[in-house]
């Protein structure tokens, strides 16, 4: 449980520290709350009840003792178990499928899409266990009921992770989406294909063998994911020294129930991951697959550019494309942000860790909210993490859990945040540091000449079907033309 003995409610709204800056936080945290709130019921009305969830709790999370957030999370709770009205006279389908050939930013745009108001889509993990259990009319029956037949003003989609057809799975999995959509568009995330060769080698690597996104696996005595701290005597007079020497001693102590580090790789696997890399980016195969079953198939550019790629699928299913969000300047679908979701302190019934400011409280894969936002760190700096704010995380089911006084104390007093300064945020740190140090050798920035033939000639045939198809992509992709020897 809780050690609450260091959160006793801040004397005269002074919880320690510079008393203007505190209540300043504080005022911008109930107005925060009130905008989420806002947002949550415009979710609501849109039938995303997901999104609602996320909004409120987040509200919740930011200002504790608003009512309201709390009042309308005991609503959802209640909307979600009943079952939507059919309304039988209309059927109504999805209005557009996105998938890509791999690679393809599907954990981000499944969040990012339905923060559009004119925009709802399935989240990937519900999708993704549709087709997994052949459920997936169930799936659509269940948004008809609540939203397709009641908004025929907003566009409604799927994202695919999993089951790629003609990829990852058979090709009947394309006719399996076809018959829950409107099947007038197929939205075709592609990348260059040297360019994904190189993400899907170093992705797979980093989920399969360098410590499957933890560092436990790559430095035994770590604190994550092992030991439950407490926040019992925590003080926050305690110095930068004092702080590393109590890291030191933690991480003592506890690495004698570390598995031992899985490194170094052996050359056979990284010969046999690279082999499988080479083969992926085979974007006619599967575009053709899915265009059988769709009217039109649309192929997006998935590398960074001025617009992001959010706002270029906005333009495509036909919303408004200048639509902006905070949540737009970071992504999900880097190796950063895996690590800092995936790295969690337990401290007592809750877990503690980092994220991106202003993009972790709307995630639908990793169920957090943002705590506290972090301010410049010259640590942070040191390890190139510098292009966008970070935030302590807090597991959302976990939040909902404690008890409404717990909540309180723990966000208007200091005893989280100066725990995450000397401890969680220090561990990450040497965790992080260590693990780049150690995987780093192993990743691979590009492709070496006779990487490339190889991928001439496992792709190569493929690509050219492709360029003759979609020939936008001819100068989009100047290192593709080579590739095919033109």
């Amino acid at each position: 449980m809780w050690a609450l003995s260091n959160l006793t409610p801040p004397d005269n709204d002074h919880a320690g520290g510079n008393h203007e800056e505190t209540f300043h936080l504080w005022g911008d945290r109930k107005r925060r709350s009130e905008t989420l709130c806002s947002w949550g019921d415009n979710a609501l009305l849109k039938g995303d009840i997901e999104l609602a969830e996320r909004l409120f709790i987040q509200a919740d999370v930011y200002d504790p003792r608003n009512g309201y957030a709390e009042d309308r999370l005991r609503c959802v709770d209640e909307e979600r178990k009943e079952p939507g009205a059919s309304l039988a006279l209309k059927r109504r389908h999805f209005d557009f499928l996105y998938a890509p050939t791999l690679r393809g930013l599907s954990t981000e745009l499944s969040s990012l899409l339905p923060l559009h108001p004119e925009v709802f889509s399935v989240s990937k993990t519900e999708l993704d266990l549709a087709l997994e259990h052949h459920s997936e009319s169930l799936l659509l029956a269940k948004y008809q009921g609540r939203i397709l037949n009641r908004r025929p003003d907003l566009k409604a989609g799927l994202v695919q992770h999993a089951f790629i057809a003609d990829q990852l799975a058979g090709p009947e999995i394309a006719e399996r989406l076809s018959k829950v959509t409107s099947r007038r568009l197929f939205v075709h995330g592609v990348r260059d294909p040297i360019q994904l060769t190189i993400s899907d080698f170093n992705l797979e690597l980093v989920a399969r063998y360098c410590g499957a996104y933890t560092f436990r696996g790559v430095y035994p005595a770590t604190p994550f994911g092992q030991r439950n701290f407490s926040l019992a005597g925590f003080r926050m007079r305690t110095s930068a020294k004092r702080a590393l020497y109590r890291l030191r001693g933690l991480t003592e102590r506890t690495s004698a129930f570390r598995e031992h580090p899985r490194f170094p790789l052996d050359r056979s696997v990284l010969e046999g991951r690279l082999d499988e890399a080479l083969s992926r980016a085979r974007h006619f195969a599967v575009g053709s697959c899915y265009a059988r079953h769709f009217d039109e198939w649309l192929p997006i550019d998935l590398e960074r550019q001025s617009r992001h790629v959010v706002n270029r699928l906005f333009e495509i299913i036909g919303v408004d494309a200048s639509f902006e969000h905070p949540a737009f300047r970071v992504s999900e679908g880097t190796s950063l942000h895996r690590l800092m979701v995936q790295n969690q302190l337990n401290v007592g019934v809750q877990r503690l860790g980092l994220g991106f400011a202003e993009r972790s409280m709307y995630s639908n894969t990793f169920r957090m909210s943002e705590l506290f936002t972090l301010g410049s760190d010259n640590q942070l700096s040191a390890l190139g993490i510098t292009h966008h704010p970070l935030c302590i995380t807090v597991c959302r089911d976990q939040w909902r859990s404690l008890p409404r006084d717990v909540c309180i104390r723990l966000v208007e007093t200091d005893s989280v945040r100066n725990f995450c300064d000397s401890i969680l945020i220090p561990a990450w740190l040497d965790g992080y540091a260590r693990w780049k140090s150690v995987t780093q050798k192993y990743l691979i920035q590009e492709l070496q000449p006779r990487d490339i033939e190889q991928l001439r000639v496992r792709i190569g045939a493929d690509l050219e079907q492709f360029l003759k198809r979609h020939p936008l992509f001819e100068r989009a992709w100047p290192s593709a033309i080579a590739l095919i020897g033109r």
